[in-house]
């Protein structure tokens, strides 16, 4: 019986040798799979960012054009409204040729 006691001791001992070692092993193993999981995280948010930064500038950019299309259209309106405004005043108009803006000169005669 006592040597049944020992041999009992000895078995339940190195089972939980064995199981703490496993369980040693599992948490060496589950740090490196979160160290891996952070770096992973890291260049995610890094190309997230980066395309985040890049949709402001396109941002920006759509707000310039828009601006510009406006002044364009303005500038259009103003053009047509001279060229009505002076045939209606009996003038007649001819093109000359553009401006740096592609603008047209008129000249009256």
């Amino acid at each position: 019986m006592a040597a049944y006691l020992i041999l009992l001791s000895l078995f339940l001992s190195s089972v939980f040798t064995l199981t703490s070692q496993n369980q040693h092993h599992e948490i060496a193993e589950a740090k490196l799979k979160i160290a891996r999981l952070e770096s992973v995280l890291e260049e995610s948010l890094q190309k997230l960012n980066a395309r985040s930064n890049y949709l402001k500038e396109r941002d920006n950019l759509i707000d310039e054009l828009a601006i510009k299309i406006q002044d364009l259209l303005s500038l259009l309106s103003n053009i047509k409204h001279d060229l009505i405004t002076n045939r209606g005043k009996g003038c007649c108009i001819r093109r000359r040729g553009t401006t740096a803006m592609g603008c047209f000169q008129t000249e009256q005669f």
